[in-house]
């Protein structure tokens, strides 16, 4: 979904923020790891380039949006380095391929999570989330499934944890344990939504739509079926199955305590009619 949703940023670049606080980036990676160290928080390094119109435009919109302003500065310690120049050696370490990209790591440096491409802040505070719920939950996740690997609800979070730090097979692994132990608790959609989030990165859109579906049918919390739906409306649209994806646009509209960007996002698809495969504009 976070490649796709085109009208959040139009939404937010037309939102004019009256704020004068900005993000304390730090520059060096070894202060960083000194301060993350001290206060127990990941890292965020963003890699950039300037010269690049998605690294400009996640500085533009999203890293001038005061709620993302300030879930980082309590979330996390911002590294802000140019991929190629004085972060060169860190890009190579991290593996790091398109620009922008945004790493998490902890004050080791080991990796615990990626988000790839330019977020809308919407999308950015949704993925930051996650990505700090899961850093900590996952050593309590870890022990639950030592001391009990065929725990339904133990594989089923690691399936959660995994799919944030992109392993996608492993993820699938934990997920089938988990329904072979009859699962069905909450961590249930927050893992199909993951996995689902991976498939449609890769542009395999049929089977990000079936985890999708499961994670919507499956979900307790309106938050975790406005992100199913959403998702399954980009997948559907980018598949050119125009008519589904405004039928399950619908459906979010008319869903009860929806996300209101996603139902904003749902109702510019009803606008639209342009049958040929790929994202909405």
């Amino acid at each position: 979904m976070r490649s796709l949703l085109a009208s959040l940023w139009l939404a937010a670049a037309c939102t004019p923020w009256a704020t004068g606080a900005e993000i304390a980036w730090v520059s060096d990676f070894k202060a960083a790891q000194a301060r993350a160290k001290k206060s127990g928080k990941l890292i965020m390094i963003e890699f950039h380039n300037p010269a690049i119109g998605s690294s400009e435009r996640l500085h533009r919109i999203t890293w001038k949006d005061p709620r993302v302003i300030s879930a980082i500065s309590a979330g996390v310690v911002p590294l802000q380095v140019h991929a190629e120049k004085e972060g060169k050696e860190l890009s190579g370490k991290y593996r790091v391929v398109g620009l922008p990209a945004i790493i998490f790591v902890d004050s080791g440096g080991v990796e615990a999570a990626r988000l790839g491409g330019p977020l809308a802040p919407l999308q950015f505070l949704d993925e930051l989330k996650k990505v700090l719920a899961m850093h900590s939950a996952f050593p309590g996740i870890q022990a639950a499934l030592k001391k009990n690997p065929r725990s339904g609800e133990a594989n089923c979070k690691m399936a959660w944890a995994l799919a944030i730090r992109q392993k996608r097979t492993d993820a699938e692994r934990h997920l089938a344990n988990a329904k072979k132990a009859g699962y069905k608790g909450p961590y249930l959609a927050k893992a199909c939504n993951m996995i689902g989030d991976l498939f449609q990165s890769s542009s395999e859109f049929e089977a990000a739509i079936a985890y999708f579906k499961r994670a919507e049918s499956a979900s307790m919390s309106v938050a975790d079926k406005s992100y199913a739906l959403v998702s399954v409306v980009s997948c559907q649209w980018s598949l050119g199955k125009v008519d589904e994806a405004k039928a399950t646009a619908r459906r979010l509209i008319a869903l009860k305590g929806a996300t209101p960007e996603y139902v904003e996002f749902a109702k510019n698809i009803l606008a639209l009619d342009r049958p040929r495969r790929g994202p909405p504009p």
